[in-house]
């Protein structure tokens, strides 16, 4: 079955699991005397022959058109069908023409509508709503790390119809007429009402040169060349909310992920991010009590595999997610979200290779660059180097972030946190691989110990302490005053840490 878009790795993980369960019950009403555990041994060797046998099954089933009109102004009827384990919309009608159709819409001339909503995977349309631009749609509260299930908004022109779009046994897709069929279809992760969607201004990130683009997408199956094309899945980020902590974007040739942090979450996304990408580089933005974004700016002047946001927050931080690309000489920015007070979103388009478009309130506007500046020269790097800096006065604690690699674990970032309860961050930090805080109070520095990677010598933290170390072991020791700024430069494999007092070894050249 051809994809409309890329499979959602959950979505992936739950079909394999589902198949054998759906077999085993078929076996277990088969043979009622057979114990489920037995039915379910017995699905698991059998896994890929029942996923042909019911492909076989469907596709001998009565066929649709490839595509068909139907009248909104009349009542409509779907009929379903169900592929491991998921109900997908088989066919629409004006006229019921079995007793497994359902009524989805009843006409009432009085009260015409004029907006169709679908949900939809990778597959074909699950859920259809007929509906009024100016109703609310209620389809619960939506989990904002299931990225397997995407709504269209189709308003409906002046003739009333609709077309449909099939692959033989279930609709793929709605449009508004045959002339759209090729536009361009942007999907949302909860229903968009078209007042809404009316409100967005539509900001391209890194678009890529177009005789690169050709080439590339001349190496992608059909499906990836759809989805760069034709199909736009909007998820977005909450902003300005009380209830949000921090916010964490992930880098690697450009941003990949972006999430709004809140208490007692589900931070398992760092996990699905490690499987696409391994070297993504995460930054952590803490925001304290009544912090929010004031402004978000794009590098659009920068080259394509250094650009990377700029956010900057009510309290004063401006934080880059990307690599640090000498400020003060690119001549422009793109502000392309400006805070109007109250909570707001940032839509921004999904895929596996990174974030293409955002979608805000604000139109895109140029800006002499947001101020970032650090006291230490730029690193000389092979691979794009990210920049950080916090203060190292009134510090209560510091929190390591730890993580793990081929040869040996290092200490990739700092969580502080100061007297005044405000945190900041240095550094990769992730949610996921925090250590035990560090209380700081009776020290007098902070003390760094440096190792190198038995590969290409990357430099890294390998040890910290709040008090002289007892065993300095094969370390190259760093000692920092609590006073002033602490900068630190970084990527996946390695990173420099600069203060008045001393800076750590220089990075690898590969």
């Amino acid at each position: 079955m051809e994809y409309s878009f890329e499979l959602a790795e959950s979505e992936d993980r739950r079909r394999l699991g589902a198949i054998p369960v759906l077999f085993a019950e078929i076996l277990q009403a088969r043979y009622e005397r057979l114990p489920i555990e037995l039915c379910l041994t017995i699905a698991g060797y059998v896994v890929r022959e029942s996923a042909i046998i019911a492909n076989i099954c469907v596709s001998n089933s009565a066929r649709t058109p490839d595509a068909y009109d139907i009248d909104t102004s009349l009542s409509i009827w779907a009929r379903y069908i169900s592929i491991d384990g998921v109900r997908y919309v088989a066919s629409l009608s004006n006229k019921r023409e079995s007793s497994k159709d359902v009524c989805v819409f009843e006409a009432d001339r009085d009260s015409l509508i004029d907006t169709v909503y679908t949900s939809e995977d990778h597959l074909g349309v699950k859920q259809i709503i007929f509906s009024k631009s100016d109703s609310l749609i209620d389809t619960g509260t939506p989990d904002v790390g299931d990225l397997s299930i995407w709504w269209q908004t189709i308003s409906i022109a002046e003739d009333r119809r609709i077309r449909v779009q099939s692959d033989g046994s279930k609709t793929r897709r709605i449009n508004i007429s045959v002339a759209c069929e090729s536009d361009q279809v942007i999907l949302w992760h909860t229903p968009m009402p078209p007042r809404k969607t009316q409100t967005l201004h539509f900001h391209s990130l890194n678009p890529p040169h177009r005789s690169i683009t050709r080439h590339f997408l001349n190496f992608l199956p059909k499906t990836d060349r759809l989805q760069d094309q034709n199909v736009l899945r909007m998820t977005s980020l909450e902003c300005n909310d009380g209830a949000i902590t921090g916010l964490s974007s992930a880098w690697e040739g450009g941003i990949l992920y972006l999430h709004a942090h809140r208490i007692g979450e589900d931070i398992s996304f760092y996990c699905h991010m490690d499987r696409r990408q391994r070297t993504a580089v995460w930054t952590y933005i803490p925001f304290d009590d009544g912090e929010s974004i004031v402004s978000i700016w794009w590098g659009a002047d920068a080259p394509p595999l250094d650009r990377g946001l700029v956010v900057r927050t009510n309290k004063g931080p401006t934080v880059g997610t990307g690599p640090y690309d000498d400020f003060y000489q690119r001549p422009f920015w793109s502000r392309v979200f400006l805070a109007l007070g109250g909570p707001d979103r940032i839509y921004w388009h999904y895929t596996e290779r990174g974030i293409k478009k955002l979608a805000t309130t604000s139109p895109a506007v140029k800006e002499p660059e947001p101020h970032i500046h650090s006291c230490s020269q730029v690193p000389t790097c092979a691979r794009g180097i990210l920049f950080s800096s916090a203060a190292l006065q009134d510090v209560m604690e510091i929190m390591p972030c730890e993580r793990r690699h081929e040869t040996h674990t290092a200490i990739t970032g700092l969580l502080i946190r100061y007297a005044n309860e405000s945190r900041a961050c240095v550094g990769q930090v992730r949610l996921d691989s925090l250590c035990t805080p560090i209380r700081v109070e009776g020290s007098s520095r902070l003390y760094l110990g440096f190792a190198k990677a038995m590969k290409y010598s990357f430099p890294y933290v390998a040890s910290i302490a709040v008090h002289p170390p007892g065993d300095r072991g094969s370390y190259e020791w760093i000692e920092l005053d609590w006073v002033e700024t602490l900068e630190w430069w970084y990527e996946s494999r390695q990173c420099k840490v600069w203060h008045r007092d001393g800076e750590s070894p220089s990075l690898s050249g590969y």
